[in-house]
């Protein structure tokens, strides 16, 4: 994983302090904000990244979120417009940052233009992240979704037989059963 190192420089940092309400649908809507909105890349439709509305969405648009996040993974940007900062380089008492892309060239090699799910994308800002951040908005709610609590509003998360047709979950998971590692997964 593409990391920065140690040196003297100014970063010009383009976003401030946010509350993200504690709740996975919420979490990953974040995470998709972040890595395609918040670095110029409007790629997903708004009400999928609007993590402060994220009761207001329906079952299916909740799968959605999930299904978003599944294609959009952090190896879609890590080392494009996400650099892993657990150094606090960067970030130094943040878990991310936002920076332009002009100061971030400072930083790490970066490429305004990237490909993203076969379309080039022009980014204007990249976000410097730690490794905290990364498992509190993805890692951690996309194995919680798939494997434990919350994966659908009706069951929420019991061990039972789930009758919603848009539960995330597989088939053989909605009887309640247990995949192996959250890495059966995510990728």
């Amino acid at each position: 994983m593409p990391t920065t190192t140690s040196f003297q420089f100014d970063v010009n940092d383009i976003a401030g302090l946010t509350i993200v309400p504690d709740n996975d649908i919420a979490r990953l809507m974040c995470y998709l904000n972040c890595v395609t909105s918040a670095v110029d890349l409007h790629i997903l439709q708004d009400d999928l990244i609007a993590y402060r509305q994220y009761q207001h969405l329906s079952n299916i648009r909740s799968s959605h979120v999930i299904q978003a996040a599944n294609k959009y993974g952090p190896n879609e940007f890590i080392g494009k417009v996400t650099f892993c900062d657990d150094d606090n380089n960067v970030t130094k008492n943040s878990v991310n940052k936002f920076v332009t892309i002009g100061s971030a060239g400072a930083i790490v090699s970066v490429d305004k233009e990237l490909t993203i799910s076969r379309r080039t994308w022009t980014a204007k800002n990249v976000m410097f992240f730690k490794s905290a951040w990364l498992a509190r908005f993805y890692t951690e709610p996309m194995a919680r979704v798939y494997f434990g609590t919350n994966h659908c509003r009706r069951c929420e998360g019991k061990p039972c037989a789930c009758a919603c047709l848009t539960c995330p979950r597989t088939p053989s998971n909605r009887l309640g059963l247990k995949a192996t590692s959250p890495a059966d997964v995510l990728i």
